[in-house]
């Protein structure tokens, strides 16, 4: 299952999470305090999507301490997605999880920092 959250702001883009359905079952699991099985798919996709708003919302407040602001938004229909995406792929006991980072293409002048 896959969850999309926009970021916008200094720099536009998406955070996106990909997740094997034993993680995500296991995410909605303590998400909820109570047992998820894999095919229960409607809460799955709901506790990934609040997952992945929480880490957009954390790393937001991260860099708006250092002077980049930042804002979680729905996922950007139509944006086009110019720089290639940073993908960290985690394995665990539950399965494979792929966190996905998709920014506009900036200059260095562009940057804020």
């Amino acid at each position: 299952d896959l969850a999309c959250v926009g970021v916008v702001g200094d720099v536009d883009g998406e955070i996106s999470l990909r997740v094997d359905l034993g993680v995500g079952a296991h995410i909605a699991s303590q998400t909820l305090d109570e047992v998820v099985t894999t095919s229960n798919h409607a809460q799955i996709i709901d506790a990934i999507i609040e997952w992945t708003t929480a880490l957009a919302g954390f790393v937001c407040d991260q860099l708006d301490e250092i002077g980049v602001e930042l804002d979680v938004s729905a996922p950007i229909p139509g944006e086009p997605k110019l720089g290639q995406p940073r993908m960290i792929a985690l394995q665990g006991p539950y399965g494979l999880v792929l966190l996905g980072v998709v920014t506009r293409e900036l200059t260095l002048s562009e940057w804020p920092i």
